[in-house]
């Protein structure tokens, strides 16, 4: 299993007003969220299980993209109570890749 952590809880704040009532994330490029096109590369490269690490307006990601079955992907979601800062949204959610960094 190929696994991958996006992170997608920054406000967007250099998009505003596009990232006022949406996450950075979900701001459409080519008629769906850039979101889509960062899954499809994955997707691409091999990755198959993907865990997203959510902060800002966290509750509109898995009613679009679900489990993620329809792009061929598993999609975990995790959401930081507090933000995190990159470091710390990583390991906030590395707990959920399934293999360890020993592990093929």
């Amino acid at each position: 299993m190929t696994e991958a952590i996006l992170l997608v809880g920054g406000k967007g704040t250099r998009l505003r007003p596009l990232t006022v009532n949406t996450p950075k994330p979900m701001v459409r490029a080519a008629g769906v969220p850039f979101l889509t096109h960062q899954l499809a590369r994955a997707k691409a490269a091999g990755v198959d299980h993907i865990v997203l690490a959510t902060s800002y307006l966290a509750e509109v990601f898995e009613p679009y993209f679900g489990d993620g079955s329809a792009l061929g992907l598993h999609l975990e979601y995790v959401t930081e109570e507090e933000p995190l800062g990159t470091g710390g949204a990583i390991r906030n959610v590395a707990s959920r890749l399934h293999s360890g960094p020993d592990e093929p």
